[in-house]
């Protein structure tokens, strides 16, 4: 069993379990939730107070770290239920995925969608090709549909959020994934590669600004009337369909004229729209890696008791939403009776 070249750092932690039970035929990325470097976020992993791990971590930047050995299983896409037993999806846990599963770490956003830069998607390609290459993995298989955990013959790549009350790989990856499979495809078939985003953002940059100075005012306020005319009624290019949906969804627009320009007073109601929207969405228990211990403190002694319970009955403690005035105060008082030893 090998490992990836495309590493550039490496530091190997205790987290893991060794050797693996079975045989990789599955890939499972995850959003680090935070746009941190290789080097960080392999090193955090070094910790065993965490008890948590990966194979591969994506930077910003799009370099590669690696924190446990392709051989070894990683401590990553496992999650419990308010009981503290497994969650087993068609019996499978996140553990036993991860006894077959390569796991990534990609850093990200610390909100929602957790988006992931140019760099660190074309690295997560790169690495998904060489992952299937070395192992033997003809192609990979994306459905959406967690009824196929176990069955790599059908889907083999899974995620996090199946396996554990998490959004992870949050919502960019995820809704990118059918993408991202599709070209990880094209290149294990030796197909030409597609423009990667950074590439294009890049020949936008060069080539716009040359074209405008170059090109005549009145034919562009002509192409622009006619885009205008033609583009109301049609329907939205496929690799936005996901994003109006959701933006639908969180009620930050209706969705309507998708291919249409806006006006300024539109663009504002939009941001006015998506101010509440964005507040809601940090309204549940996603947090950053480097505030584990510091959560686990407050929440064993007390000092935050969350804000409501999920469905399953699980405490919600909106680690991502701001503080108020009052709750601070709250929370200094509650730490000096428990400097006290009154709480």
């Amino acid at each position: 069993m090998s490992e990836s070249k495309l590493a550039t750092y490496i530091n190997i932690t205790t987290n893991r379990t060794h050797p693996r039970r079975n045989k990789i035929d599955t890939v499972t990325p995850h959003c680090y939730v935070g746009q941190v470097s290789a080097q960080r976020g392999v090193d955090g992993f070094m910790k065993t107070s965490r008890a948590a791990s990966c194979q591969y971590v994506i930077g910003y930047d799009g370099q590669i770290g690696q924190s446990v050995s392709e051989a070894d299983r990683a401590w990553t896409s496992g999650g419990t239920d308010k009981y503290g037993n497994a969650i087993r999806v068609n019996g499978i846990s996140g553990g036993d995925n991860d006894h077959r599963a390569i796991t990534i770490e990609i850093a990200s956003d610390s909100f929602h969608p957790y988006k992931i830069t140019a760099q660190a998607y074309e690295a997560l390609i790169k690495l998904f090709v060489d992952i299937c290459q070395r192992n033997n993995i003809p192609k990979l298989r994306w459905e959406a549909d967690k009824t196929l955990v176990g069955k790599p013959a059908q889907q083999n790549v899974t995620v996090h959020r199946w396996f554990a009350n998490k959004a992870c790989p949050g919502d960019y990856i995820y809704n990118e994934l059918p993408n991202i499979v599709k070209e990880v495809n094209k290149r294990l078939k030796g197909e030409p590669e597609d423009m990667t985003q950074a590439e294009t953002e890049r020949l936008i940059q060069t080539i716009v600004p040359t074209l405008i100075k170059n090109t005549v005012p009145g034919l562009i306020n002509a192409a622009l009337a006619e885009q205008i005319s033609t583009r109301q009624n049609q329907p939205p290019d496929s690799w936005a369909q996901n994003i109006i949906a959701l933006a639908r969804e969180m009620g930050i627009a209706d969705g309507s004229r998708p291919r249409d320009y806006i006006t300024r007073q539109e663009a504002v109601q939009l941001a006015f729209n998506a101010k509440d929207a964005f507040t809601a969405a940090l309204l549940d228990n996603d947090a950053a890696a480097y505030s584990e211990d510091a959560r686990k403190w407050a929440t064993d002694n007390g000092l935050v008791q969350g804000i409501g319970t999920f469905e399953d009955g699980t405490k919600n403690y909106a680690w991502e939403s701001p503080v108020s005035r009052e709750q601070m105060v709250t929370l200094l008082y509650r730490l000096e009776q428990l400097n006290r030893g009154d709480f």
